[in-house]
């Protein structure tokens, strides 16, 4: 019996049900021990703030977990305390991993950064009882270290197409140094020189700074580490 096989399956389908806060919390830690290999000690309950302010429901390295009955009705609470509870957890750790919040109320996860300071949405996911491999695939970027990704397409794209994890906080980090090296000679040329060539390939003007951005994301990561 393997655990992804036989015990995943149910455990995906009760999440999907918003289970109770106690049960979620079961649930929660038992994905993170038995998919993402995470030791009982290194997972946090009920983390006070160093401030005394409030509390952590979860932690786990550098991911912050808050848990809710219904993010239906409670997703503006989440707005309100996760900005306070990212800035704790950035101050306590150690992981080269950017701090990461995730709100789940078990049928929905959704993934938060601080950018500049204010609290940003990077990605979220409706769980699919139906494909319990799917939820593990969406957090394997939030919560594992791992860099032994197989290469293959639906891999790749998970990984680091425009749904991904990767590519929101790329593109997050691409838009708020823009503003500040746009006019920089060197950026201003490549930006017009890969314009013009856009506009051969078109026929007009289509080179918003957006889509530069995500092609600049896109060469970056293709590029050849070597050279």
């Amino acid at each position: 019996m393997t655990w992804r096989r036989d015990k995943l399956p149910e455990l995906v389908r009760a999440m999907a049900g918003r289970p109770r806060h106690e049960a979620l919390r079961g649930h929660v830690t038992e994905l993170l021990r038995e998919a993402f290999g995470a030791a009982h000690s290194e997972i946090a309950h009920e983390v006070y703030l160093l401030n005394k302010s409030g509390r952590i429901d979860t932690m786990w390295g550098a991911t912050v977990i808050e848990l809710k009955s219904d993010l239906r009705r409670e997703e503006p609470d989440v707005q309100a305390r996760m900005p306070d509870y990212l800035r704790d957890a950035a101050r306590r750790s150690r992981s080269h991993r950017p701090v990461t919040g995730i709100a789940t109320d078990g049928a929905v996860f959704i993934a938060y950064q601080l950018v500049d300071d204010r609290l940003t949405e990077l990605k979220r996911y409706a769980t699919d009882a139906e494909r319990p491999n799917e939820l593990l695939a969406w957090l394997e970027l939030v919560l594992s270290d791992r860099e032994d990704l197989p290469p293959d397409a639906d891999a790749i794209k998970q990984a680091f197409g425009r749904p991904s994890l990767t590519f929101n906080r790329s593109r997050l980090t691409l838009e708020a140094l823009w503003p500040a090296l746009q006019d920089d000679p060197e950026v201003r040329l490549k930006r017009e020189l890969w314009d013009g060539l856009l506009r051969e390939t078109y026929g007009e003007s289509v080179g918003k700074d957006s889509l530069f951005l995500q092609h600049t994301y896109d060469f970056l990561v293709g590029k050849d580490p070597s050279g």
